[in-house]
């Protein structure tokens, strides 16, 4: 009699420990749920300022102080031309200003006198008209004086060549000693700071992407990983070879370890579509196989699936061996556990 009591309480036991177990294993009910439907294209970083300076007079480079990968300050000289041409050509322009200063002085201080003398009859008309001639012309020799000054300091300045704005040099196109002719380029730059992704979309999605508000671009292998841009730009034009057409996006001014050039991938949202997904954790994946643990009242079963996509929320699709309403395990090892004592118990 002790033995059966002893007996019927150690199975009451074993029985609420499961009945606990059960309890306490977290679940997830599956059900549909609308996702994005998304189109992934590869996309390259550009930088929105960029520029090649270039030389705009001839001479002989005398000085660079910047290489490739430094930093220039906005307005920093980054090379000098031989000047001594351009000097000559100012003191000569230069000197033809002053002269022409002093005619046109001179001219109106006649002018002066004439016009005093002509009021009282002292002078003839033709003297007169003279004295106006010769202001006028003394007036535009000292513009064309002040013009070509004007072109001769510019050229003088030409010589000293300065960053259009602050950035990192990329590539230095000629070496000290070297000849620059006008329009030859000399050094190239870049801001890391403002930046944007240059992607190609096909025609029959374009219509598609113009409806996007924001888009996804990721950044593989980078401290960035992924960011949403809502600065779209989309040319109004195809590519007639390729079909495409090219979409332009924003990126955040400060990203770690992006960089001109670097392929990223572009995520545009095109439509949508139902799913039955499932939290990562709850999948089992033994060998090639890849199952769930179904708790559908009392009973625990152990089902194989076929796993889809890795969807926008984290989540895995499921395309077979699911359906929804079903109740899932959150903690398949203690699931299987579970399983493997209550087979044990039944035999």
């Amino acid at each position: 009699m002790k033995k059966i009591i002893t007996t019927s309480l150690l199975f009451l036991l074993f029985t609420l420990s499961f009945a606990v177990a059960d309890e306490s294993i977290p679940s997830q009910r599956v059900e549909y749920k609308e996702y994005s439907q998304r189109m992934v294209y590869d996309g390259v970083i550009e930088a929105i300022k960029q520029a090649t300076v270039s030389a705009q007079t001839s001479g002989r480079i005398t000085e660079i102080n910047f290489d490739v990968d430094d930093f220039v300050p906005q307005g920093s000289v980054i090379m000098r031309l031989r000047d001594k041409q351009q000097q000559a050509q100012l003191d000569t322009a230069d000197a033809a200003l002053q002269e022409a200063k002093a005619l046109y002085i001179k001219s109106k201080a006649e002018h002066q006198r004439a016009f005093e003398l002509q009021s009282k009859k002292l002078i003839s008309v033709a003297v007169f008209d003279e004295a106006v001639a010769n202001l006028s012309a003394s007036e535009q020799r000292l513009k064309g004086a002040e013009a070509q000054w004007q072109q001769a300091k510019e050229q003088l300045d030409y010589t000293v060549i300065k960053a259009p704005f602050s950035g990192i040099v990329v590539a230095r196109h000629i070496e000290q000693g070297e000849m620059a002719n006008v329009g030859q380029p000399l050094m190239s730059g870049f801001v890391v700071d403002d930046m944007r992704v240059t992607a190609s979309v096909p025609q029959s999605y374009i219509e598609q992407v113009r409806k996007n508000e924001s888009v996804q671009v990721v950044f593989p292998q980078t401290e960035a990983k992924a960011v949403v841009s809502d600065e779209i730009t989309i040319y109004p034009y195809a590519d007639p070879l390729t079909h495409t057409f090219k979409v332009r996006v924003g990126l955040p001014s400060g990203l770690a370890g992006v960089y001109p050039g670097m392929m990223v991938k572009v995520v545009f949202s095109v439509g949508s579509f139902r799913a039955l997904a499932v939290d990562p954790q709850a999948i089992v994946r033994r060998s090639e196989l890849t199952a769930l643990y179904v708790m559908n009242g009392d009973a625990i079963a152990y089902r194989q699936v076929r796993l889809g996509r890795e969807l926008e929320d984290g989540r895995i699709e499921i395309l077979a061996g699911l359906y929804e309403g079903d109740q899932i395990s959150l903690d398949p090892v203690r699931a299987g556990i579970m399983l493997k004592r209550r087979a044990q118990a039944g035999e």
